[in-house]
């Protein structure tokens, strides 16, 4: 017997204390609390445009779905939005910050450029 490489496989979903843990998020409003991950999200912060704007990872709340950041250069990223029962905290370098939709700081899509991180600036 044994689990191969000693990794568990769960399943689908895994329940922990009423909160659904699943890798994708659920097709609609899942009725009850979820965690996920999958899309990377980012959000925008900062001016309008150059240096000052940062792209950075953050958690991201959705109804009852909550997203998980992703860190790494390699994950690229998902902008998402802000406002309308959305919600988003941006992952600083030593902080976790809430991003309140307003003209300086704000969800946008992203242009294709690989983000620039909070915690990566001096």
């Amino acid at each position: 017997g044994g689990e191969p490489l000693g990794v568990r496989v769960w399943g689908e979903t895994l329940e922990l204390g009423g909160v659904a843990c699943t890798h994708e998020p659920p097709a609609g409003n899942p009725g009850r609390p979820t965690l996920c991950g999958h899309l990377h999200p980012l959000v925008s912060v900062g001016g309008r445009s150059g240096p000052a704007r940062v792209r950075t990872p953050c958690f991201w709340f959705d109804g009852f779905t909550g997203v998980l950041p992703a860190f790494g250069s390699f994950t690229g990223g998902h902008a998402v939005p802000v406002g309308a029962g959305r919600a988003a905290f941006a992952a600083g370098d030593r902080s976790v910050v809430p991003v309140a939709q307003t003209p300086c700081c704000t969800a946008v899509p992203g242009g294709g450029q690989p983000p620039a991180r909070a915690y990566d600036r001096a």
